[in-house]
């Protein structure tokens, strides 16, 4: 499954998360779906709307990099910036 269904606002939404959360974005957003607890994310309502149009098996589905964390970012030069890209599932 791919990231065409999204706006553009949801795409960032779900780039910004992932690389807030690191290596578990997916988990972290799987238990702030089922909890309705975003913390102190600011876009919590993009990333409501994309569980509600494509639920909890486009997550499963998506294929991101495995880990998004702004270490990771410096490490690698920020190949992790703002075209951070996610690929098809096969």
């Amino acid at each position: 499954m791919s990231t065409a269904g999204l706006t553009a606002d949801q795409l960032a939404a779900v780039k910004s998360f992932a690389r807030g959360n690191g290596r578990n974005w997916k988990s972290e957003l799987r238990s702030a779906w089922e909890t309705g607890n975003y913390a102190s994310y600011g876009n919590s309502r993009a990333l409501q709307e994309i569980r509600n149009t494509l639920g909890s098996k486009w997550l499963i589905r998506l294929q991101g990099p495995a880990s998004c964390h702004e270490s990771d970012a410096e490490r690698t030069g920020g190949a992790l910036g703002p075209d951070l890209e996610f690929a098809e599932a096969i």
